[in-house]
């Protein structure tokens, strides 16, 4: 506890406040006035943390500032607060759920949300730690956010919680006029998302609490997907809403952020098999209707786990740094490792693979007559050597793609039936993609 705090017993407003302060007209009067300065640095378009800092000047004692998911706003930054809880929130940019659920001594957040004032976090809370009120934030009667009073340099009297639940109001219509900003943005769900990736998220209580209030499903699996679009947008998130939906028919919670690179999703689903929905060819087809890119992780089993989705993701896109063009509008994490292998070799061993002298002479005839039998190839290979689902993926008639093949068939000296010969077919393509 800082040397500056006071430990002044209390068990309610009534027994440690009331008896000592008595508020007078004059009081009312000064009330007033702060309110209505207050109110006038909202419609100067004040930040929160300049309200903040102006909050706990005119208390005279420093203050924390959360959303309704206990996410970190604004705090007092003129001091040095040995509070340990206070460090905790402020490392961590949110109160550990565990917190919350110690504060709620005899009914606490209930009686909070039925009371006029800020009240006082009982003592048994938290032992060795400051003392503070808490008053909630407000905009038509939901409970946005809180604010909390720490008696550090000063002793919290009944005038401060007056002046604690108009600073309340203040800021509740701050958060209120920004969140319809963020929200219209899609900012908040943006920067939600983004902490999920990037792993800013360790409890899973929090982060299922931040996902309800921003009104995003909960599911038992994620995985991420990262989708880059062929073309020049001008619009990316008109791109993002319509690819949202497009996912949101498909899985149970579809939620994005976008980076100069492209758009990160997180999607929810209740079974594995939902995963290979990734592998069904009309995924590609809406792909390259869309003219889209994507790669896909691997799932997980916990929200607080998809920064590792967010990690094979990067992998398979440094991956794709090797690659002339991509090998397919779509691009699995459990499919890279044959890529990665090649890539691997390549670049330790300063040497390329041996290509089949099958695949060397189709390109080279590729390249001079301008046919594309290579490509034809790759994506009978990709369809099981099915024609008919060949020919959907590319496009073109189920003959023109039998005529192709018999012509193929023509031109090699191998059987690419044989297995042997196939799986050499395959391999010189992926390492033609990889240099």
């Amino acid at each position: 506890m800082s040397s500056l705090q006071e430990t002044t017993p209390h068990t309610s407003i009534e027994e440690n406040i009331i008896a000592e302060e008595h508020l007078e007209d004059a009081n009312f009067i000064s009330l007033s006035k702060e309110y209505l300065n207050l109110l006038s640095l909202v419609y100067s378009n004040i930040t929160l943390d300049e309200l903040e800092e102006y909050g706990s000047k005119f208390l005279g004692n420093p203050l924390i500032i959360t959303d309704d998911s206990y996410k970190l706003l604004a705090f007092t930054r003129d001091y040095d607060i040995q509070d340990p809880i206070w460090k905790v929130i402020i490392q961590n940019s949110y109160c550990p759920i565990d917190y919350v659920d110690k504060t709620d001594v005899d009914s606490f957040w209930d009686k909070l949300e039925k009371s006029e004032l800020p009240l006082f976090v009982p003592d048994e809370a938290f032992e060795s730690c400051a003392t503070r009120v808490v008053a909630k934030l407000k905009t038509d009667n939901e409970t946005q956010g809180y604010i909390a009073l720490l008696q550090i340099k000063k002793k919290i009297t009944l005038i401060d919680l007056y002046k604690l639940q108009i600073l309340a109001k203040v800021i509740s219509m701050v958060i209120s006029r920004r969140d319809i900003i963020s929200i219209a943005n899609g900012q908040l769900k943006d920067e939600f998302i983004s902490d999920l990736l990037k792993g800013n998220m360790v409890s899973n209580d929090m982060a299922n609490h931040r996902s309800q209030a921003l009104k995003i499903p909960i599911s038992p699996l994620y995985c991420a997907a990262f989708i880059k679009s062929e073309l020049h947008e001008d619009n990316i998130r008109a791109t993002a809403d319509s690819l949202k939906t497009y996912f949101s028919s498909k899985f149970s919670t579809a939620a994005y952020t976008i980076t100069n690179e492209g758009i990160y999703f997180v999607l929810g689903y209740h079974n594995e098999k939902n995963w290979y929905f990734f592998n069904n060819p009309s995924f590609e087809k809406e792909l390259i209707r869309r003219k889209l890119k994507a790669m896909i992780s691997l799932s997980v089993n916990e929200i607080t786990r998809i920064h590792m989705c967010y990690k094979e993701i990067e992998k398979i896109r440094s991956l794709m740094k090797s690659f002339h063009s991509y090998p397919s509008p779509v691009i699995l994490y459990n499919k890279i490792a044959p890529y990665s292998i090649i890539a691997d070799y390549q670049n330790n061993n300063g040497r390329t693979l041996t290509l089949s002298r099958s695949y060397v002479k189709l390109k080279e005839i590729d390249t001079n007559q301008k046919t594309q039998y290579i490509f034809t190839l790759k994506n009978f290979f990709l369809s099981n050597q099915n024609s008919t689902e060949a020919s959907e993926r590319m496009f073109i008639h189920r003959n023109t793609i039998n005529y192709r093949l018999n012509r193929i068939r023509e031109i090699i000296d191998d059987d690419f039936d044989d297995p042997i010969i196939r799986l050499h077919l395959q391999l010189s393509i992926m390492i033609d993609e990889v240099r």
